[in-house]
């Protein structure tokens, strides 16, 4: 119980972590993409819109689908959007993968103080 417990509250923590991380790095996605500053800092900004927007979206779905298989299928989505996200060639498609990412990340967030470890 103590395991999942800690588990639970450590993916609560961290989930939000990536747009921190994000933002160090913005130097060098302006150069990389050929982007403007103000557009990179956007990418980040809709990111943390999602966190608002995810939970309210998704939480509904744990009625149907359960809660452990919502934080499984939304966490693989998350982990796997990684990869195309962190190859991405244009502001566009690294703003869209991110809101998408962020988007099944979030889930956790909404549904972790009802798990019953």
């Amino acid at each position: 119980k103590s395991y999942l417990s800690g588990l639970g509250n450590n993916c609560v923590v961290l989930s939000p972590s990536p747009s921190s991380i994000f933002a160090p790095g913005i130097w060098q996605i302006v150069e990389s993409l050929k982007a403007r500053e103000n557009e990179v800092i956007g990418c980040q900004t809709g990111f943390v819109v999602v966190l608002g927007i995810g939970p309210i979206l998704l939480a509904p779905l744990r009625e149907t689908l359960g809660r452990k298989p919502l934080c499984l299928i939304c966490f693989t989505l998350f982990t796997l959007l990684q990869i195309p996200t962190a190859l991405a060639k244009t502001l566009l498609v690294l703003i869209t993968l991110r809101t998408f990412a962020w988007f099944f990340g979030s889930t956790y967030i909404s549904i972790h103080r009802e798990f019953d470890y």
